[in-house]
């Protein structure tokens, strides 16, 4: 399979969990992405909801996952459950092969596989009878509304014996707390991703220059991401020259690179849907003013007080306490006061 770099019993294992915390005799709800056009009959990259892939490894839009519990046994009585996009030849040549309902059971571990075009039929018939029903309020706004649709279609049957459900839950932090403990295999992928987002912060600075354009910078920046197997980057990467790197989210990058301005650059890639988050500061021209050198020594020296400081039970309120006082009392020194300590940089480097 080409989803994933973890194995398919990672995601099977992690529904199982999912489930042993439902409610006895209830359903949960879980659908995927969709697609965003960017124009006419091309869509921006596909990006699939998070909390749906942790669940599933299963990287199509539109699909929907069915968890449910129907009592205290959980071997006999917990199900997964997925609706995908049916195989369909001209599509496939449009747009690339899908999986299908067929190989999405077996090689993805759900019980049961269904096609979307099922989903008006089954879900109510799901729904019926359950107690509570479960889905991660506002993570797709679209299918929010669709849930409740569904109800609707089950509550119109009531003369018919037909029982909604009572109780609806936002299951969201259900999955956060699941997704908060990384397994040895998830370990292993964000350690990859973070090496081949550095790999690509050194091949920026080593290719940045004074004259050239941010752009091509961040085209640096890419091509090392996608080289090395991250083939999208987790977010905009922001590669901002002198002022620019005040606007927090600048993502323009279309400025030209000058003489003794100074080089922010926050990009990461994304590796089997785990993200890098690097942010790097340097020299354009490769050597720091004097007060260039100031600043970024105090920066420097706050990250290390902060790493440092982290241990058990501290919050990360009182890591921020910590810095934002040791750089308030730091800037308040006269410039070029030979009293403060970071005035003379340290043998360590934030590159």
């Amino acid at each position: 399979m080409k989803h994933t770099l973890l194995s398919v019993d990672e995601f099977t294992n992690r529904r199982q969990r999912f489930i042993e915390q439902m409610p006895k005799h209830s359903i949960a709800l879980i659908g995927a992405a969709s697609e965003v056009t960017r124009s006419n009959d091309t869509e921006y990259p596909f990006c699939q909801n998070k909390n749906f892939y942790y669940l599933t490894g299963f990287n199509e839009p539109e699909a929907v996952l069915v968890l449910i519990r129907s009592g205290d046994d959980l071997n006999h009585n917990g199900q997964s459950i997925l609706f995908c996009r049916d195989k369909d030849p001209l599509q496939e040549v449009w747009h690339g092969l899908r999986v299908g309902p067929k190989q999405a059971k077996s090689d993805y571990g759900f019980d049961q596989c269904f096609v979307l075009s099922d989903l008006d039929k089954l879900i109510p018939q799901f729904i019926n009878n359950k107690q509570q029903l479960l889905f991660c309020h506002g993570n797709v706004p679209a299918f929010d509304k669709q849930i409740f649709i569904w109800l609707a279609a089950v509550k119109a049957g009531n003369r018919q014996g037909k029982k909604a459900p009572s109780v609806i839950l936002d299951c969201t932090s259900i999955i956060h707390e699941l997704r908060l403990i990384k397994s040895d295999n998830e370990l292993c992928i964000m350690r990859k991703v973070n090496q081949i987002s550095g790999i690509a912060h050194q091949r920026a600075m080593q290719q940045s220059s004074v004259g050239q354009f941010e752009y091509q910078i961040e085209a640096e920046i890419l091509h090392e991401f996608a080289r090395n197997g991250a083939r999208h980057p987790a977010y905009s990467s922001i590669v901002a020259g002198g002022d620019n790197a005040n606007i927090l989210h600048y993502t323009d990058n279309d400025q030209i690179l000058n003489d003794n301005e100074l080089l922010l650059i926050d990009a990461g890639g994304e590796l089997a849907g785990y993200a890098a988050d690097i942010t790097r500061t340097f020299p354009i021209n490769g050597k720091f003013t004097a007060a260039q050198k100031i600043i970024y020594q105090l920066v420097l020296d706050a990250q290390e007080l902060a790493i440092n400081a982290i241990k058990p039970e501290v919050n990360f309120s009182q890591l921020n306490t910590l810095v934002c006082d040791f750089l308030t009392k730091e800037l308040f020194l006269p410039f070029g006061d030979s009293s403060s300590t970071c005035l003379e940089p340290s043998t360590s480097s934030a590159l």
